[in-house]
């Protein structure tokens, strides 16, 4: 499919269990790297998780205060975000968005896996802290289905190549 430019949707395609609103973009989504923006008015925001994917949240507009936990910071960290902030959270970090101005603000999520539509990546927490041994089970799922779905999108461009390779045409 040939490039061409996309923009955000005008209405939300979905709210994120976190309770940000979710406009997704009018391109296809990529096998290994999903975008969409996020609108965050006046709040604050649920704490949660990712189980198998990395997030940069990029600030277009606004501000906010992110907080995060891990296991290198297992007391927390605040993180002001201003306009080109750019922030990566990793897999069984938690994190949570909290907007202290009286303008929405907006920010890229930038998602590698793409963020799944049935939201199976994301924990809701009740409070900050490292993700605990006896939820690891739940991070390893994830990320053995995330495997299997790359594998599979690897192997058709692999697929793909080979036919052209032999001189015939992928996708004529």
């Amino acid at each position: 499919m040939p490039a061409r430019p996309g923009r955000a949707s005008a209405e939300p395609s979905a709210i994120a269990p976190d309770g940000i609103s979710i406009h997704s973009f009018d391109v296809p989504v990529g096998a290994h790297v999903g975008i969409a923006e996020g609108r965050i008015p006046t709040g604050s925001y649920a704490i949660h998780r990712h189980l198998s994917l990395e997030q940069y949240t990029y600030v277009v507009s606004g501000s906010l205060v992110a907080v995060t936990a891990s296991a290198q910071h297992p007391h927390g960290r605040v993180v002001p975000l201003a306009p080109g902030s750019l922030l990566l959270t990793l897999p069984s970090e938690s994190l949570q968005f909290i907007n202290e101005s009286d303008e929405t603000a907006r920010v890229l999520f930038i998602c590698a896996p793409p963020y799944p539509t049935d939201d199976s990546d994301t924990q809701i927490l009740a409070g900050h802290g490292p993700l605990p041994a006896d939820e690891a089970g739940a991070a390893i799922a994830r990320l053995e289905a995330v495997r299997e779905q790359f594998d599979a999108a690897i192997d058709r461009r692999i697929a793909a190549l080979r036919t052209i390779a032999a001189g015939g045409c992928s996708g004529c």
